[in-house]
This record gives C-alpha cells, structure tokens and sequence, in this order.
C-alpha cells in the first residue's frame, strides 16, 4: 500500500513539473507572436529579457501562423520588430530558412526588412 502511495505520488509531482514550462513557453510563444503583429519592438525585448530568451535560438523553433518569424513580420507589415530580428539572427539561418527567396515570391522583396536581411547575408 505504501509503496502504492510513493509512486502515485511520484508521477503527481513528475506531471506537475513536467506541464508547467510547457505552459509557459506556449504563452510565450503566443505573446511573442502578438507583439509581433502588433510591431512593438520594446514589449517584445523586454518580454525576451524576463523569459531569459534569445531571438537567434527562438527563430529555428517558433512559428506563428505557420511562418518563421520573420516571415510573419514580413505579412503583418512589422518593420521595426523585423529589423531588429535580422540583426539577432544568425547569418547562417537566414540563409538555411531561405527567407529572400520567400520573400520575393510573396512580393516583400522591396520591403526593409527584405533589404536588411540582403545586406545581412551578403546578397546585394
């Protein structure tokens, strides 16, 4: 019976601490996807400083709508947030996600998030 109890108690605790941090970086997820749409670049740094995120290790990882960050910036017109995303993110991922050509296809290839990110990677 004890030995019952000790591992009921066990998986409690185990599924508590396990549930939590998802919670919370699906909240984050959304939040940081909110002010993405909203292009405001100082709720977004000041959410990314308390959560302890960096946007280069979120950008390979979070979507929003089904788009990277940056593409979704690029849609909702977010010119300030997308700029300083394109100074966060590696140069490297820019180039594996293959934003440019995303971005010409979807006609935002005039755009000045288009133009950071072309002189980013050396694409002139």
């Amino acid at each position: 019976m004890v030995s019952k109890l000790i591992i009921t108690f066990t998986i409690l605790i185990a599924v508590i601490f396990t549930y939590s941090p998802q919670v919370q970086a699906f909240e984050s997820a959304d939040t940081i996807c909110a002010y993405i749409a909203k292009d405001d670049k100082k709720r977004l740094r000041k959410l990314l400083r308390s959560k302890k995120l960096a946007i280069r290790k979120l950008y390979k990882d979070v979507t929003c709508n089904n788009a990277s960050l940056l593409q979704f910036a690029l849609e909702r017109e977010a010119t300030n947030v997308g700029l300083f995303m394109v100074k966060k993110i590696k140069v490297s991922q820019l180039k594996k996600r293959g934003i440019l050509a995303w971005a010409k296809e979807k006609g935002f290839s005039d755009t000045e998030i288009s133009k950071a990110i072309s002189k980013r990677i050396g694409a002139d």
